[in-house]
Parts: structure tokens; C-alpha cells; sequence
């Protein structure tokens, strides 16, 4: 996990590293920095430094999923945007258009401010057609 730690800390400092440029190792099951390049990477951090750099990535992670789930279910449900699918002078339409809104609104809500922590997704309504 160290090694998740350094390279999230490194990223969130935009430093360009190669996995050489450092080292780690367990000893008695404790994880440490066995080798910094510290011309390259600037100084070496602290154990809170990076806990701190891989719990931010973490949360980045966790809201890049939320908005790509967002944004999935939304383009699944994309037809259901088409002017004829609602037009209730054509047969069949969709009768419970305003779910699809209502569930749409919620998932754009997702996708424009992806929560922290995992999102709570709205149910997909059922379909419904006049016949």
C-alpha cells in the first residue's frame, strides 16, 4: 500500500517519476522508503503526507465512478428524450414520461456533483405504453 501511497502523493504534486526513482520495503511488517531521489522528486514526505495525498485520491476515485455510472445510466436512457417516444398523439408512447425525467434529473445531479462517498442511484422506472 505504501507504494499506492508515493504514487498518489507524487500525482496530486504533478511530479514526473519513474517506479526507480524510489524504494520501499517491509521490515518486522512495517513498510518504509528505502530510497528517495530527492533531486528528482523533491523532499521526501511524511508518513501523513501521503496518507493524506491517497485518501484525496481515494475520494477523486470514488466520484469518477459515481459520475461514469451517472453518466452510463443516462445514456441508456437517452431515448426516452425522443420527441415521438412522448408525443401522445402517436400510439404507442410513453405514458410515465415524467419517471424518466424525474430519473434522469436525479442522475444528472450525479454526474454534474458526484458524491464522496457511494452514490445512492435512483431505480430505473418500468416502462410503460399505451396501446
Amino acid at each position: 500500500m505504501l507504494n499506492d501511497e508515493i504514487a498518489a502523493y507524487l500525482q496530486q504534486k504533478g511530479v514526473q517519476y519513474a517506479i526507480s526513482d524510489y524504494a520501499t520495503a517491509s521490515e518486522n511488517g512495517v513498510d518504509g522508503v528505502v530510497k528517495w531521489d530527492e533531486a528528482k522528486l523533491g523532499p521526501q514526505p511524511s508518513q501523513t503526507d501521503l496518507n493524506t495525498a491517497y485518501a484525496a485520491a481515494q475520494v477523486e476515485a470514488i466520484k469518477a465512478e459515481n459520475k461514469a455510472q451517472a453518466m452510463a445510466l443516462l445514456k441508456a436512457t437517452d431515448w426516452t428524450e425522443m420527441p415521438s417516444v412522448t408525443d401522445s398523439t402517436k400510439t404507442p408512447h410513453l405514458t410515465n414520461a415524467a419517471e424518466f425525467v424525474a430519473y434522469r434529473i436525479a442522475l444528472r445531479a450525479i454526474a454534474v456533483n458526484p458524491p464522496e462517498a457511494a452514490a445512492s442511484f435512483p431505480t430505473l422506472p418500468t416502462e410503460q405504453w399505451s396501446s
